[in-house]
């Protein structure tokens, strides 16, 4: 995946199943390594995502990013999640198809 909100969606734990649904959102932290600090810092400035200083030993160092409501918001817009049992709607209440 590609697309500027992959990684939000990472830190949320969605997930692409069988090319058509998503999973329901279950976490909300990233620990982000040297790589990925430049594409949450631009998350942060857009208010997307916050950030906490890393912690020694549990990251590493490395700073932990937290996704904000309206990152949320953004990163799963347009998203249908699979349904409960095969039945129903969507669980976000997106088109299914």
């Amino acid at each position: 995946m590609s697309d500027k909100y992959a990684k939000m969606r990472h830190a949320l734990g969605v997930a692409m199943y069988h090319g058509r649904r998503w999973s329901k959102p279950y976490r909300n932290h990233y620990v982000a390594g040297d790589a990925a600090v430049a594409h949450w810092e631009e998350l942060v400035a857009d208010g997307f995502a916050t950030k906490r200083a890393g912690h020694p030993v549990l990251t590493d160092g490395h700073p932990t990013y937290f996704v904000t409501d309206a990152g949320r918001v953004a990163a799963l817009e347009g998203l249908v999640f699979k349904r409960r049992w095969g039945y129903g709607t969507p669980v976000n209440g997106g088109v299914d198809g």
